[in-house]
């Protein structure tokens, strides 16, 4: 455990915890939201979190909101819920990676409050994946539901799964979202014949595949990365380094390396 951390933990928010914390990971935060947003479209290029302000209105109020609720979210707890899950044994993940999906869900949930992207509900999302009319369309589609859902599909498997096999599911919970959205919604021609929205709700979706599929799942290996509107970017990458891997490649071009 993070020496850090455990001291959050212990002693709360003060002004040395706030201190060290704001220096080690405040500038990672702000790449993080900055390249979202690229992601997202937001933002046509990687741009250095402190040129944010020469962005319209309503992209500064989004780093900024984002900026500010991430904080607001660590006040409330963040750590110590991580922390607490750490030791329970239902999160392996290191502290910044589990602050990346943080990250992201800000970042979505307030463009959507800023009208910078649409407000789709995660059954359309999901049926538009199924409605693709070429292949192009259909890995395009799967990269964005897997940036915006990504997160909350993994949290409904390990919901959902088989108790015995909790284990063996959360290890490769990576391959049977992956496997969700690249295999089992496009093949899932019995879903649109039965027709109607509740055919597409993420969690019936989940227990069905759970249900059928999960030792397919568990063996398959993704091919199409979450992204946003760049969706055309189809390399596998490592979900817990990928955002990591964006901060100290952007930072190199910062600084002129």
């Amino acid at each position: 455990m993070d020496e850090l951390l455990a001291r959050i933990c212990r002693e709360g928010w003060t002004d040395y915890t706030a201190g060290a914390f704001h220096s080690l990971y405040a500038e990672r935060i702000k790449w993080t939201i900055a390249t979202t947003m690229e992601r997202l479209g937001i933002i046509q290029s990687r741009l250095h979190p402190e040129k944010i302000k020469v962005l319209s209105s309503r992209r500064v109020e989004l780093f900024e909101n984002t900026w500010s609720d991430l904080w607001i979210e660590l006040m409330n707890g963040l750590v110590q819920k991580y922390v607490a899950k750490v030791e329970k044994g239902t999160v392996h993940q290191e502290f910044f990676p589990y602050l990346v999906g943080v990250i992201r869900h800000l970042v979505i949930k307030n463009a959507r409050d800023l009208r910078l992207v649409s407000k789709e509900k995660p059954e359309d999302l999901l049926r538009a994946i199924f409605e693709a009319r070429n292949e192009t369309e259909r890995r395009a589609r799967i990269a964005w539901a897997k940036f915006v859902l990504e997160n909350k599909v993994r949290f409904e498997i390990l919901s959902r799964c088989p108790r015995d096999r909790f284990q063996e599911v959360y290890r490769s919970v990576h391959h049977v979202s992956d496997y969700l959205f690249e295999q089992y919604i496009p093949a899932r021609d019995k879903l649109a014949r039965r027709g109607g929205k509740k055919s597409w709700k993420l969690i019936s979706l989940v227990e069905e595949m759970l249900e059928s599929d999960l030792d397919k799942a568990l063996e398959y290996s993704g091919r199409i990365a979450p992204y946003g509107s760049r969706a055309d970017a189809i390399a596998v990458r490592s979900r817990e380094d990928d955002v990591e891997d964006e901060y100290l490649s952007a930072l190199k071009c910062a600084v002129g390396g």
